[in-house]
């Protein structure tokens, strides 16, 4: 890893670079022969899957990037975004291999009946626990990875994976910025305390987030699967969660709301500096073929893809992202991941910091050259 200290290189470093030709025999994310010096976001590969056990995620870091490298560059939403510079880290294929020989210790974990016995019941806490200490020990490798990464300036990603990990990119967020807000596109709520004793899988995914001071703002988009707990803990937290589950989308749906007033209802809540997380499990069978944790339903990728432009045209400033959730086991489904981290990716560089005045006098010109 380069100097912490080292910041973005202003330079042009796509000066001679074909966009239409990235078979280039660069292995950097969308074939980008950009350093990490020269990149305003940094995607961190997170090969991390304990908790999803039709279809393993943790493979999908890899399966993107191989992907990524025949992506057209060409966007008519935000063209020439890459030219910022997005850099990805070399994946870190150790904590693949300890994620599969867990997951075998998690599946036996969370399909077992509970224990009665009391040397059942110590081996299956020993199990958690050792689950759980491992987790943690990822947790605090990624959060070192974004601290440095933040302290260059840099915006910066998350690609898995589950996310049960994304506790360590919110808390190295949290000592760079006073105040912020989390947008989870999520088919689950990931407000779980525990799942099966585990602290770090996906469905308690956005709970530590309740205890990070420095977001002030939960919005849950599209939730469809929930638990009595996991309902409790939204109840208790009233004041930090707003919720929009899909039942509550489609019923407005029917009363005649349209899909951009339901986005901004929920955007309008969250604060100008956020953290979005997606997990592909919000889309509908169809986009994805191998999704790591299905439920019916969902949204349709046109619907995704304009959350993404909502947040650009109401002046929403991306601070990180994860994308987490697909596992990546046809080559449908990885154009589709790549495809999606792309328009992730757009938006993140597209989005930045407006003087809020300036956004309000463009927003009344226009209803009155509407009028």
């Amino acid at each position: 890893m380069a100097n912490r200290n080292i910041k973005t290189k202003k330079t042009n470093w796509y000066s001679g670079f074909d966009p239409d030709n990235t078979f280039t025999g660069n292995s950097n994310i969308f074939s980008l022969p950009c350093s990490w010096e020269e990149s305003e976001l940094v995607i961190i590969p997170v090969p991390w899957d304990i908790s999803n056990f039709s279809y393993s995620s943790a493979s999908s870091p890899e399966a993107v990037l191989k992907t990524s490298l025949s992506i057209s560059l060409f966007s008519t939403e935000n063209e020439g975004f890459w030219k910022k510079g997005i850099f990805m880290q070399n994946i870190p294929l150790k904590w693949k291999e300890t994620a599969m020989e867990l997951r075998k210790t998690s599946r036996k974990l969370c399909s077992s009946v509970a224990a009665t016995n009391r040397s059942k019941m110590l081996e299956q806490h020993r199990d958690a626990k050792n689950i759980n200490y491992t987790c943690k020990l990822l947790i605090e490798w990624i959060e070192r990875k974004a601290s440095e990464h933040l302290d260059a300036n840099k915006k910066i990603g998350l690609l898995g994976g589950d996310q049960g990990f994304i506790a360590a990119i919110l808390n190295a967020l949290s000592k760079k910025h006073k105040s912020f807000g989390v947008l989870y596109i999520n088919a689950f709520s990931g407000m779980e305390s525990k799942h099966y004793n585990l602290e770090y899988s996906q469905y308690s995914a956005a709970f530590p987030a309740l205890s990070i001071d420095a977001i002030n703002k939960i919005v849950l988009f599209g939730t469809r699967s929930y638990t009595y707990s996991s309902d409790k803990v939204i109840g208790q937290h009233a004041r930090k969660i707003r919720y929009f589950p899909s039942s509550y989308l489609d019923e407005r749906k029917l009363k005649g709301a349209t899909w951009k007033m339901l986005i901004n209802e929920a955007l309008i809540t969250l604060p100008k500096d956020i953290y979005v997380s997606i997990n592909a499990n919000i889309l509908q069978a169809g986009s994805f073929s191998s999704i790591s944790s299905y439920e019916p339903g969902g949204f349709s990728y046109p619907e995704l893809k304009s959350i993404l432009t909502e947040l650009i045209n109401t002046g929403k400033n991306i601070i990180g992202f994860d994308l987490c959730g697909s596992a990546c086991e046809t080559a449908a489904d990885n154009q589709a991941a790549a495809r999606l981290l792309f328009d992730i990716c757009s938006t993140v560089l597209a989005t930045e910091k407006k003087d809020s005045s300036n956004l309000k006098r463009k927003s009344q010109k226009k209803v009155l050259n509407e009028n």
